[in-house]
């Protein structure tokens, strides 16, 4: 599967002069939620919804609880 792009022009600080430069930016085909993150993981997995929820519940924790003490992740 390709990814789409859409070409954006860059905005210029405090008005310099010169070429207008452009950017791209990959365009979004839409949203998983948690829910379906944690139905997509069950299905190929031998564990419920539920528990695949309950691990990435507990580690969306231990990643706030690393950055906020300046660890790497």
């Amino acid at each position: 599967m390709s990814i789409k792009f859409k070409a954006y022009y860059t905005p210029k600080p405090n008005g310099r002069k010169g070429m207008r430069l452009t950017h791209a930016r990959a365009i979004s085909r839409g949203t998983y939620n948690l829910e379906k993150v944690c139905r997509l993981i069950s299905e190929r997995s031998a564990v419920s919804s539920a528990e695949v929820k309950s691990v990435l519940d507990s580690f969306a924790w231990v990643v706030e609880l690393a950055l906020e003490d300046g660890c790497h992740i």
